[in-house]
């Protein structure tokens, strides 16, 4: 393979060709485009050299990669190609970067920003185009002009990727773009992706992957049986595995990372980010059915002195990150559990009223090395929706979910198996 991964076209634009010997040859203005079986397919690259066109064929490449183009011609050997022969094809960024996308009824909807491009078979296909912020950003250069930047803000701003399956097949001359389905049937349940999934061959899954998104396939993944989860994760790189799994609930990641090889699983948890390794890594510790390996770490957590008007702004602020967000865990300085208080206690009381006023402290909570069955009962007993669970120095540690008791009590909804 000349490229092993993914890459998008605003990550190549600008970057040096060169020949075997290390000669510059010149820069990548564009890349034509032509039909393919199931994709678009790149057929040569335009090349910018000394005020003239150069078309380097895909066959002439010998590698790339987001730095340089590595060319098997010289300079006298490449061919010439001049403006009047390019305006009868199709290039990639002239003609299909900004264009507008429309659905069957001509609604225009979004805006093409960034394409994403992949190896498949030995051709440079086209399999998706970015109509995201992040495609954007990525347009502006910031991921290779500010690393930092990119890691720890840009990477949190969700993928909005189209999968070529969903566009019309490409004409010369191209004014506009055109779904082959309306919008909305596009976004599917996280449950009908997972099926999918798992009827689809390994090459299909990663077509799939790459055209959802992260957030969307993160969501989908809980949704598969055990043994589908496994081969797909297999079948992922270290570092999709592991943005993947930092997308997930924790309880859910670690259910996943403890059933991988170990060796596969450190490989993945040393590319996540190192607060959501820590959590993964906690969960994966405890047994299988006890409250340590039924809870989640994805809970919110105040303390007793902020005001109504204070929880609602944290809770806002934090709602992105969370599933768990109606019930709020009332702690002091040092993690010990002093109550809980509820949206609908929120709700009820005046803006400026300190939670300690009206938080419930009796609360109803379990141990660690408890078992999922009186996790159950006391949820049941109760009418909890969630139930805190406490280490040996009745510190909190997590919560357990009504989701996670259905996963127990009917296997058939996910089974569950760790060593």
């Amino acid at each position: 393979m000349k490229f092993n991964g993914e890459i998008f076209l605003s990550e190549m634009v600008g970057k040096n060709v060169v020949e075997t010997g290390g000669e510059k040859l010149g820069i990548i203005k564009d890349f034509l485009v032509v039909r393919g079986d199931l994709f678009p397919t790149i057929q040569g690259f335009i090349i910018k050299s000394n005020r003239k066109l150069l078309f380097l064929r895909w066959e002439q490449i010998e590698l790339f990669n987001r730095n340089f183009t590595l060319c098997r011609l010289d300079a006298e050997e490449m061919e010439s190609i001049d403006s009047e022969t390019l305006e009868k094809e199709i290039l990639a960024i002239r003609d299909i970067w900004d264009k507008q996308i429309v659905d069957i009824n001509g609604a225009k909807i979004v805006r093409v920003n960034d394409i994403k491009i992949k190896e498949i078979d030995g051709k440079l296909a086209l399999i998706a185009v970015d109509v995201g912020f992040r495609g954007l950003l990525r347009r502006l250069g910031l991921k290779r002009k500010d690393g930092i930047f990119w890691k720890t803000l840009v990477r949190k701003v969700p993928y909005d990727l189209i999968s070529w399956h969903y566009i019309q097949a490409l004409e010369p001359r191209i004014t506009q773009l055109s779904l082959t389905v309306p919008r909305e049937l596009i976004a599917m349940h996280p449950a009908d992706i997972a099926d999918i999934l798992t009827q689809i061959s390994p090459d299909n899954q990663e077509s799939l992957i790459n055209s959802l998104g992260i957030d969307t396939i993160a969501e989908a993944i809980p949704e598969m049986d055990e043994k589908s989860q496994i081969a797909l994760m297999e079948n992922m790189d270290n570092e999709t595995a592991a943005e993947v799994l930092e997308a997930m609930a924790p309880d859910d990641a670690a259910d996943i990372l403890i059933e991988l090889p170990e060796e596969r699983a450190e490989e993945i948890i040393e590319e996540m980010e190192d607060e959501e390794a820590e959590d993964v890594k906690e969960l994966m510790q405890h047994e299988e059915d006890t409250a340590g390996g039924l809870m989640t770490t994805d809970y919110l957590c105040v303390k007793s002195n902020i005001t109504v008007s204070e929880a609602f702004s944290f809770i806002r602020q934090n709602a992105p990150e969370y599933e768990n967000i109606y019930i709020l865990y009332v702690v002091d300085d040092n993690d010990y559990l002093l109550g809980t208080v509820s949206i609908h206690d929120l709700f009820n009381n005046p803006d400026n009223a300190p939670l300690h006023q009206f938080m419930n402290h009796r609360v109803k909570s379990i141990t660690l090395d408890s078992s999922g069955r009186e996790a159950a009962n006391i949820m049941a007993k109760y009418n909890l929706y969630s139930l805190p669970v406490l280490d040996e120095e009745n510190k909190l540690s997590g919560i357990i979910t009504v989701d996670d008791i259905l996963e127990l009590l009917i296997p058939s909804i996910k089974k569950r198996k760790r060593f």
